[in-house]
């Protein structure tokens, strides 16, 4: 009886540990440079970028959305469809990068680029957002509409159907004027929150911040993420009062490589021969 106790808190002691945050990447500043060496770091901590269908190369490797392989069929004023980058095996390459974008109310969108002939940054949605937003990685930037939150979910790229986790993610706002207003929630496969933490807004002398960037990304030493929520600042790409609301957009979405989530069975099975193969030390 007390072997199998012991077993039992092993087991959730073994969870509970990888649920430990590994590396936190926090950076602000008044240009795309400004931040290049944080951004730059999160990338080297998650990985070599893949692209396309995976490979089978593991958890130690990353992907990342720029939004500018989206057309301009799904950019401003349209809507941009949730499965754009969660596409089959075979679809054009940019399109299979194992990523699921959902809100519970309102519009996800993408900015226009000069292919259009409508070059905005949600100017469309107000006019101030062409002074205040700026793009990390020219054209095309995200924004949402009529609600301030989006959950992303993950696959295996190029297998929709086969749910997966990643080792961390990281994001770009643009635009972040208030403490607490932009954020990024990582969760678990059991819904249970890892990590949550805030962008740090850029203090410009004029009271605006102007096409300022805000990073933060966080990664582990497993592949334990398995839903992100990110609040993208107090107000949406329509509203930006200075001081008052905080209409932000992003850019540059980094996660780390999506892999299979384990069957239960095999996960029960791994951490108990861990569990035991310690007792047996003992």
């Amino acid at each position: 009886m007390m072997r199998t106790t012991l077993l039992a808190m092993l087991v959730v002691a073994m969870a509970a540990a990888s649920s430990t945050a590994q590396t936190v990447r926090k950076s602000v500043g008044a240009n795309a440079a400004a931040i290049q060496a944080a951004v730059d770091q999160f990338r080297a901590d998650l990985g070599v970028l893949q692209t396309g269908p995976s490979t089978g190369v593991g958890p130690n490797a990353r992907r990342e959305i720029n939004w500018d392989a989206v057309p301009d069929a799904f950019a401003t004023p349209n809507s941009f469809p949730g499965n754009f980058f969660n596409q089959v095996s075979g679809s054009p390459v940019g399109r299979v990068r194992g990523a699921l974008f959902t809100t519970s109310s309102g519009t996800m969108e993408v900015s226009s680029n000069a292919a259009s002939g409508v070059t905005t940054l949600f100017g469309n949605r107000n006019a101030d957002n062409d002074d205040d937003f700026a793009a990390f990685s020219a054209e095309r930037i995200f924004g949402l509409k009529d609600t301030v939150t989006v959950d992303m979910t993950f696959s295996v790229p190029g297998s929709p159907s086969v749910p997966a986790t990643v080792r961390g993610f990281g994001v770009i706002f643009t635009d972040v004027e208030l403490a607490d207003a932009a954020k990024i929630e990582l969760f678990d496969v059991n819904n249970a929150l890892l990590f949550s933490g805030a962008a740090d807004p850029f203090a410009f002398t004029g009271g605006d911040s102007f096409k300022s960037f805000s990073f933060i990304g966080a990664s582990y030493a497993d592949p334990i993420v398995s839903r992100v929520r990110i609040t993208n600042g107090g107000f949406d790409v329509d509203l930006d009062q200075l001081g008052v609301n905080d209409a932000t957009a992003m850019d540059d979405f980094i996660y780390g490589e999506p892999v299979a989530v384990p069957e239960t069975g095999a996960v029960l099975l791994a951490l108990i021969g861990g569990a035991g193969f310690w007792i047996r030390r003992r």
